[in-house]
Parts: C-alpha cells; structure tokens; sequence
C-alpha cells in the first residue's frame, strides 16, 4: 500500500515536471475566477492609499462633498411663563442644498423625554399634560446628506399650575421739562443802617436745574433838598457749601440780579420699566433724582451803608426797603407707557427754560422697530 502511493507521487511528479509549463497558466486562471465569484472586480482592482478602508463602499461610509448644515427655526411655541398644561410647538428648517420639503427633524422636551424623537418630516408638536416644572424644547433639522442642524433651536418655558402669571413689567418713555417757580417771600423786607439784613431759605425741590435771585432797591431821601451822598446797598449769597457764592454793590437805586445754573444735570434715564405708573415713579425718585441744593441752606445777605454826608441827616436816617424776589427752575419728569409697535420720537435740539426772544428752532428724528 505504502509502495503504491509513492509510485503514484512519482507519476504525478514526472508529469508536473513534464507539463508545467501548461499547468500553472491554468491554476492561475482557476484562482482568480474563484476569487472573481467571492468578492467581486471592485474589490480586487482597487488601490489602497494612505489609512483608506480596503472596503470604500461600506454602509457606515458616507461618499458626500456636502459639508453644510441646515438652519432650524422655531415658528412658534407658549410664552415663557404658563400656568396651563397643553403646549404646542411648531418648526420649519432651510438649506443650501436641500429643499425644506425634503429636510427631516428631531425634537425632544427636556424635562419630558428621555431622549430624542426618530427623524421624520413633522413640522409639529403637542404637549399634554405638562406637570409644574422648568422645560427646555429643542429641535434640529437634517438635510438629504445626512448633516444635521449642530445649534438646534430651543425655547424655555416654566408650568404652574394653578397660579397666576407674574405680571410683566411695562416700558415708560420719561421726558424731562423744565418747570418754574417762584419762591414763597414777602412783599417787601427792610434793612436798617446798622443791622445787616439776612435770611435763610431751603429749596425743597430735587433735580434744581437753576435759581434766580432778584433785588429791587431806591434810596429813602425823605427830603431832596439839600441831601448829599447816596446809600450803598449790597447783596450776597452764601451757597449750601458754606461758599460765598455771590456779592454786589448798588448805589442810589438799582437791581441786582444773579442765576446760579446747571446745580444739577438732566438725568440721562429716557425709559424705565415698571409693573405700572405709580411703581415707575417711586423709581425714578429713588433712582434717578438729583438732590444737589435740595432742601439745603442758602444764606442770604443785606447791608446798608449811609451815604449822607450831613451828620444831622445820617442820624436821622433809618435804613431802606427793598424788595427781593426768588425763582428757580426744575427738571420734572413726565412719565408715558410705551406701546407696542408705536414708533420712538426724541428731539434733537431745541431752546431749554426762559428764553428773551421770540424765534425758536427745534429738530427732532424718529425710529421705529418695523
């Protein structure tokens, strides 16, 4: 048995030996047929270059020079504070490459879903249901490339039930003009000859733009013949700072008048938010009011020097009267809601408090939001 399979060898030996030459032309034409019918042309003829798959046209390989991404947009969806429980969320998305017919979506509630929704074409969602509670809902959009929306669009919303909902704050436009006053005096005051005259007033008004003081004053010649000389009345001021402000001589008669201007600023503030009116008012007087003089001391003085040469007439004299008068100018806020899609007017130039001629120009510009 042993010496028949070595004969057979040997046999096969002399005619491999004879006959390669035929041979091995045909066994490499069987391989490659077989290898044709295992896998393919595609797979065999292909180059590999680099670190690419040996298999380029795998289903986790997407072939796609299209590097874009959609854009998602939140039509529509509840305000931010609800004390409901239904909800409604409507979406639409855009692409270079991909008609927003053709664009596919994914959504979840963040709060409700554990995870996100299968791609599908819906553009919609309803909510039932909701408990109390802080909910974020996001969306994003995918194109035919299969690139999807990598900022999705979101919306915040916060469910109580059963509870009011907080009232939203309202915009007041705040214009500033200025008003005036006159200050409370008397009619008249008196200084005598050896008491000086003073006074200590306190303005009880906040955001002073400007006070005016105003002295009227004529010599008392109780008799014109033979008088010589002439009074000397002088007026000074004294600021809440213990600054002399102020001082002026008038002889004879005159009127001696001095403005103190710009005490304060115009506030800046054109709008202020606020549930209502009134709470907008209480705010601007606490935040925005400039107290500089309010209700602060301003001494005010007065004296007299006798100009008589004549000893009997200097004697005799008993001082003069005067008259003193006071104003000052205020910026007073007014206050006026703001609606919606109303256009915003503000004036650019114009004359400000009490003007001494009788032509004005004013400018002004307007903007609106649509």
């Amino acid at each position: 048995m042993f010496l028949s399979s070595i004969r057979e060898i040997v046999s096969i030996s002399k005619v491999i030996k004879k006959h390669y030459k035929k041979i091995i032309p045909i066994l490499v034409i069987s391989l490659l047929a077989i290898l044709l019918l295992m896998y393919g042309p595609s797979d065999i003829i292909s180059t590999k270059t680099g670190n690419e798959s040996n298999f380029s046209n795998s289903s986790n390989h997407t072939n796609s020079n299209d590097n874009s991404f959609p854009n998602t947009i939140l039509l529509s969806g509840p305000p931010s504070y609800i004390n409901y429980s239904d909800v409604n969320f409507t979406w639409t998305g855009v692409d270079d490459n991909t008609a927003t017919e053709n664009l596919s979506y994914s959504y979840k509630l963040e709060g409700m879903d554990d995870s996100w929704s299968v791609w599908s074409a819906d553009t919609s969602i309803i909510y039932t249901k909701l408990s109390n509670g802080d909910y974020v809902f996001f969306v994003k959009a995918k194109n035919q490339e299969g690139n999807a929306d990598p900022t999705p669009a979101k919306k915040e919303l916060t469910v109580r039930l059963d509870e009011e909902e907080p009232k939203k704050n309202k915009t007041f436009y705040v214009y500033w003009p200025i008003q005036e006053k006159n200050f409370p005096l008397g009619d008249s005051f008196h200084v005598e000859k050896n008491e000086p005259f003073t006074r200590q007033i306190k303005i009880p008004q906040s955001n002073l733009k400007s006070v005016t003081f105003k002295l009227t004053w004529k010599d008392d010649i109780t008799t014109p013949l033979l008088h010589f000389g002439k009074d000397t009345l002088t007026f000074s001021i004294e600021a809440p700072d213990d600054k002399k402000l102020f001082k002026k001589e008038s002889i004879g008669n005159g009127t001696i008048l001095y403005i103190k201007d710009n005490i304060n600023d115009k506030p800046e503030v054109t709008e202020i938010e606020s549930e209502n009116l009134s709470t907008a008012q209480v705010k601007l007087i606490q935040e925005y009011y400039n107290t500089n003089w309010e209700n602060k001391t301003i001494q005010l003085n007065v004296n007299l020097k006798v100009g008589e040469i004549s000893i009997l007439r200097r004697l005799r004299e008993q001082g003069n009267n005067f008259k003193l008068e006071i104003s000052y100018e205020y910026y007073n806020p007014e206050l006026s809601e703001k609606e919606d899609n109303s256009p915003d007017t503000r004036i650019l130039s114009g004359p400000t408090g009490t003007i001494k001629y009788n032509t004005v120009t004013f400018s002004w510009i307007g903007s609106d939001d649509i």
